[in-house]
């Protein structure tokens, strides 16, 4: 019997959909009782930790090649991995300043003393060269930090982790 489910002062009994008999007495015809429990979705809200420990990470296009991006606000430097630079072949300057850094590869300090002008493209609507020092790195090809951030007037949405900024007054 093809029928509907339907739920009369706690008891379970299936009717037909074009016929539906009346039963006069429910609990003397089925004396077990069936009690259908909805689930309310009423729970107490939890937070969301799937952000909260994640770097931003994207994809970028540098000339044609496609090459993984972080963008992190602790790093006070702009950087391009030094393979990305060779493989591309992209034109590098002696930094003007030069300096050593530590924690990006597993070893000893790294000397920075080239800097390359970085044609970098997010989506179809970013563009923009930016200033990077060159460095032996495993983590990405590219890791935009604070000085990035500050030129674009980025806002970072941390329990979205989506980064907020305006490129060519759009």
């Amino acid at each position: 019997m093809i029928g509907q489910l339907t739920l009369q002062q706690g008891i379970h009994q299936p009717t037909a959909a074009a016929h539906p008999q009346p039963v006069a007495n429910p609990v003397a015809a089925n004396p077990e009782v069936t009690y259908v429990v909805k689930k309310i979705l009423c729970s107490t809200k939890q937070e969301d930790e799937t952000q909260r420990r994640k770097i931003f990470q994207a994809k970028c296009r540098v000339g044609e090649a496609i090459c993984r991006l972080i963008i992190d606000s602790c790093s006070c430097e702009n950087l391009i991995a030094k393979q990305l630079v060779e493989k591309l072949q992209l034109p590098t300057q002696p930094h003007p300043s030069p300096y050593k850094v530590g924690c990006i590869k597993e070893g000893p300090t790294i000397e920075v003393n080239k800097i390359c002008s970085v044609p970098i493209s997010i989506g179809k609507s970013y563009a923009e060269l930016v200033n990077c020092d060159v460095v032996d790195m495993d983590c990405c090809g590219i890791l935009l930090g604070r000085p990035w951030q500050f030129d674009v007037d980025a806002l970072y949405k941390g329990k979205k982790n989506s980064y907020i900024f305006t490129c060519d007054d759009r």
